[in-house]
């Protein structure tokens, strides 16, 4: 079984259309987008394809923490930052709007962000660089939130101001 063949449980359940005009035949929709046709006809076939499911949802549960090579240490390693969903505010970019696919920002990726939080919604964030920068980006239902004035509700990458050194 290939990887795009490996669907959960979950999204087996959530896409399986049966065909009207061949109730022995589903069609399940798969991640990348392409669609496999399951015969139902033999009840040996059946049984195998949900006794794989199973096993790819069991083995799913066992997943285990990423583990990486080396340890990310802010300054001394670069880092790409990727966007998706609401991270492109809907007001700016109304076709292009929460998009599924991650996409590399190319400024955030060069400012050497050691620091991001986002809102419990993912439509706003907030970022610090290894030199002390404050930035903001996404869109917020309440303008004050992202500190940018009164009417502002949506914003590219955008630079709030550097933090002051304290004593």
């Amino acid at each position: 079984m290939n990887r795009q063949e490996m669907v959960s449980k979950r999204e087996m359940k959530s896409t399986r259309s049966l065909n009207a005009s061949n109730p022995t035949q589903s069609s399940v929709i798969l991640p990348s987008g392409s669609k496999m046709q399951l015969d139902l006809t033999k009840e040996e076939d059946a049984s195998k394809t949900q006794a794989s499911i199973q096993q790819f949802a069991q083995g799913m549960k066992r997943a285990k923490r990423l583990k990486f090579d080396k340890a990310f240490k802010p300054g001394k390693h670069t880092a790409s930052i990727f966007l998706w969903g609401h991270a492109r505010p809907s007001r700016m970019f109304p076709q292009h709007s929460n998009q599924a696919s991650p996409f590399r920002h190319e400024t955030l990726s060069q400012k050497r962000l050691v620091y991001v939080a986002a809102a419990k919604d993912g439509s706003h964030a907030f970022g610090v660089t290894d030199n002390d920068w404050t930035l903001v980006w996404g869109e917020a239902n309440f303008a004050p939130a992202l500190g940018l004035g009164k009417d502002t509700k949506s914003t590219l990458p955008f630079l709030l101001h550097p933090l002051k050194k304290q004593k």
